[in-house]
């Protein structure tokens, strides 16, 4: 998958998909679809449209990220998309009107067709809207799909959605409105060793600092590494039996046994099994935990769809 920068000469004919895609749920994934479609049927270019960093930012709001740039790609690259143009979402991005957004991306790509959600807005204070955006199309030859708004047992999804849902620890609700685990990729780094203590060698994973904070508690996950899958247990949050209060991603990963340091891994959040618990001492906590991964082991496959 090719990397284009906004305003970058690039040539290329593409069928492109435009957004911020923040969480690539079904409704975003609709859009993608359709736009692979196109592009395979007039046999161009399949591209979308994404920020590098975190817009809520520039804007001066709190709002975290679902997914890094980096886990958005991967996502993008899985479904089919051969170029990411990427923005970087700045002041002058933020104060660029809709015309000018429109003429940029004209002179990034030869545009041959476009594909956006019903609610798509653009330009500065959002002032291009579908129907500007569908004046321009027509004015230069370029087709247009409109995709109408997704629905999951009768609430509108969105990001919205999803932060509500992992913000409460509700993973499942969140993943189907995902159409797959939410994941949180990263390197692994040197921890406080307080799982090797308990003789439940971890590993630990760096959290970005723009990404969204799930609720604090104990998750079947997932581990991908190299490829392949790992059935696992990843405590988020705070340790409060060892007084602890930074905001850790700890993994045990059931029937690995090798030295990640270093290594990028994913890890996919499945079920919760628990809260965050202060345990009495180092000897309960360790009990808890190996009920925690007879929980994890006792999980039907078919769960993991």
């Amino acid at each position: 998958m090719r990397e284009v920068a906004f305003g970058e000469k690039s040539g290329a004919p593409v069928a492109i998909a435009l957004g911020f895609f923040d969480s690539v749920h079904l409704g975003h994934r609709k859009l993608l679809q359709r736009t692979e479609e196109i592009a395979k049927i007039r046999g161009i270019w399949c591209a979308t449209m994404t920020f590098k960093n975190n817009p809520f930012e520039t804007m001066g709001k709190k709002t975290k990220l679902i997914y890094s740039y980096e886990e958005r790609a991967m996502l993008f690259e899985k479904l089919g998309i051969d170029i990411v143009c990427v923005a970087l979402f700045d002041d002058n991005f933020m104060r660029m009107s809709a015309d000018d957004f429109l003429s940029i991306l004209a002179d990034t790509f030869d545009l041959k067709h476009v594909v956006c959600g019903y609610d798509f807005r653009f330009g500065k204070e959002r002032e291009g809207d579908v129907k500007k955006l569908c004046q321009f199309c027509r004015s230069s030859g370029i087709g247009l799909d409109v995709i109408e708004k997704a629905v999951h047992n009768g609430k509108k999804v969105s990001s919205t959605l999803i932060r509500e849902y992992l913000s409460k620890g509700e993973i499942e609700k969140a993943n189907e409105l995902l159409a797959e685990p939410y994941f949180m990729m990263g390197e692994v780094i040197h921890g406080r060793k307080v799982g090797s203590k308990l003789l439940f060698p971890t590993i630990n994973i760096e959290l970005d600092c723009q990404k969204l904070k799930i609720k604090q508690g104990v998750y079947f996950t997932l581990t991908t590494i190299d490829g392949i899958q790992y059935r696992s247990v990843t405590n988020f949050g705070q340790k409060p039996t060892f007084g602890l209060k930074d905001f850790e991603v700890e993994t045990y990963i059931i029937g690995y046994d090798g030295d990640l340091y270093g290594k990028r891994v994913a890890i996919s959040f499945i079920k919760k099994l628990r809260d965050t618990a202060k345990f009495a001492d180092a000897k309960a906590l360790k009990e808890q935990i190996y009920k925690d991964i007879e929980n994890a082991k006792a999980i039907p496959i078919d769960r993991l769809a």
